[in-house]
C-alpha cells in the first residue's frame, strides 16, 4: 500500500458513511480485513506516520478552539484522527492555513471534532489477522517517510502555540466560524443546565475495545442499560449517594456508553478526587448485581474483553514493563558471566550501588562479608580485572 491507496481508503470510508460518520470506523475496519496482512500494516504504518506529523504546537492551538477551549491530551490524538478522517485535501491544506476548515471541515462528532475510533481500526485489523496487536507498530523505511513527509508543507503558524486572539487575527474565518460554535455551545449548555443536573455531562460512546487500553483506570460497569442515558447517571448517582456510598457532593460524571454482547452498557469511572466508600460499594454492588449487572471495570476487561492491550504511546518511549524485562536480562547476564564473588560485587555495588538489602532481594546472600567498613577496596573499583 502507498500514500495514494490510504487517501483513497479514508475517503471512500467517509464517503460511504456521510449520514453516520461514526460507522467510518467500522466500514474501513470491514475494508482492511479484505486486504492482506502485509497493506494493513502498511496502512498502520502511513497512518501513523500522517497522525504524528499533525503533532505541532499550531495544530494544537486550532484544535483547542475548535473543541470548545476544553483540549486535553487525549482529545488532540482524537482530533488528529478526525482531521485524517477529513481525506488528504484538507489534511494537507491545514498544515499550511486552517482557513480551509471554515468552509470544508466536515460536521463535529456529538460536539466535538474528534474520532477516537478511527484510531484503533488499523489495529484491530492486524490483531484479528495474527492475535498479537503489537504487530500493528509499523516503521514505515526511510524512502517510505520521505515520500510521505516531503509532501507536507507547513505553514509559518505550525510550529507556534497561539491564542485565540491570535488565531483571530491570523486567520479570521476560521475563528468566525468556531468561535461562533463556542457561543452556541455554551449556550445550549447553559438552557439545558436547568432541566437536568446531568446535561452539562458529556457521554462518551466508544467500541467496547477502547475499555481495553484502560489500564490504569478503575469504575463500575452496569449492564443492559436501556432507555435514555441521562435517566441512568441521574438514577445512579442518586441511588448511591441515598445509601452512602457517594460523599461530600460526590457525583460520578465520567460516563462512557458502549455496546457488547447485544446489551448497552455504562462505565462510569472513579476519579482520583471523588469521594467513596468503596467498601459499602463492594457490597452494595454484589446484592444488586442481578439487578444492574455491576462489574468492576478491572474485572470486566480480563473476562469479557480477553484482557488489556497496551498501546505504544506516540513517543515511542519504552515502557516500564519492557524496562523491567530488559533489568531482569542483564541481571541475570552478569551474575552469569562474572565468576569471581569480588568482581560481582564491585560491579554490582561499586557501578550499580545496589545494597546488601538489594541482593538480598535476588537471592545473592554470598557477597554479605564483602559489606565491611574496613574494606576499602571495596569502594574503590580502578584497576578492577574481571574474570570472566
Amino acid at each position: 500500500m502507498n500514500k495514494e491507496m490510504f487517501w483513497q481508503l479514508i475517503d471512500e470510508s467517509r464517503e460511504a458513511c456521510k449520514d453516520n460518520i461514526k460507522g467510518m470506523a467500522k466500514y474501513l475496519e470491514d475494508r482492511l480485513s479484505s486486504l492482506s496482512l502485509d497493506e494493513a500494516k502498511s496502512y498502520c504504518g502511513i497512518y501513523d506516520t500522517y497522525h504524528k506529523a499533525a503533532n505541532k504546537e499550531g495544530i494544537i492551538s486550532i484544535a483547542h478552539l475548535m473543541n470548545h477551549e476544553m483540549l486535553t491530551d487525549d482529545g488532540f490524538t482524537d482530533f488528529r484522527n478526525w482531521l485524517i478522517a477529513q481525506g488528504k485535501e484538507i489534511y494537507l491544506e491545514t498544515m499550511k492555513n486552517p482557513e480551509i476548515l471554515a468552509e470544508k471541515a466536515g460536521e463535529p462528532i456529538e460536539g466535538w471534532y474528534e474520532f477516537e475510533l478511527l484510531g484503533y481500526a488499523g489495529m484491530r485489523i492486524v490483531e484479528q489477522m495474527t492475535g498479537d496487536f503489537k504487530q500493528s507498530f509499523v516503521q514505515l523505511t526511510d524512502e517510505e517517510s520521505r515520500d510521505i513527509l516531503d509532501e507536507i508543507v507547513y505553514g509559518e503558524y505550525a510550529d507556534k502555540q497561539l491564542s485565540v486572539e491570535e488565531l483571530q487575527s491570523r486567520f479570521p474565518k476560521f475563528a468566525e466560524r468556531f468561535i461562533k460554535e463556542n457561543e452556541e455551545y455554551d449556550m445550549e449548555s447553559k438552557l439545558n443546565e436547568g432541566n437536568s443536573i446531568n446535561k452539562s455531562v458529556e457521554v462518551k460512546v466508544v467500541d467496547a475495545q477502547v475499555l481495553r487500553t484502560m489500564h490504569d483506570e478503575e469504575g463500575i460497569v452496569f449492564q443492559g442499560c436501556g432507555g435514555e442515558v441521562e435517566e441512568w447517571i441521574d438514577g445512579v448517582n442518586e441511588m448511591l449517594t441515598e445509601v452512602g456510598i457517594l460523599k461530600d457532593g460526590t457525583r460520578l460524571e465520567d460516563v462512557t456508553k458502549f455496546e457488547h454482547d447485544g446489551l448497552t452498557n455504562l462505565l462510569f469511572k472513579f476519579g482520583k478526587d471523588d469521594k467513596i466508600d468503596m467498601g459499602k460499594l463492594a457490597m452494595w454492588r454484589l446484592q444488586t448485581h442481578a439487578q444492574f449487572g455491576g462489574t468492576w471495570l478491572s474485572d470486566y476487561v480480563p473476562n469479557r474483553l480477553d484482557g488489556y492491550i497496551k498501546v505504544q504511546n506516540e513517543t515511542g518511549n519504552i515502557s516500564p514493563e519492557r524496562k523491567n524485562e530488559l533489568y531482569d536480562k542483564m541481571f541475570e547476564w552478569i551474575c552469569e558471566h562474572i565468576k569471581n564473588d569480588k568482581d560481582l560485587f564491585l560491579t554490582l555495588h561499586g557501578h550499580f550501588g545496589m545494597t546488601k538489602e538489594e541482593l538480598h532481594d535476588h537471592s545473592i546472600e554470598s557477597l554479605d562479608d564483602f559489606f565491611t567498613e574496613d574494606n576499602p577496596e571495596m569502594n574503590n573499583d580502578e584497576g578492577m580485572e574481571m574474570t570472566m
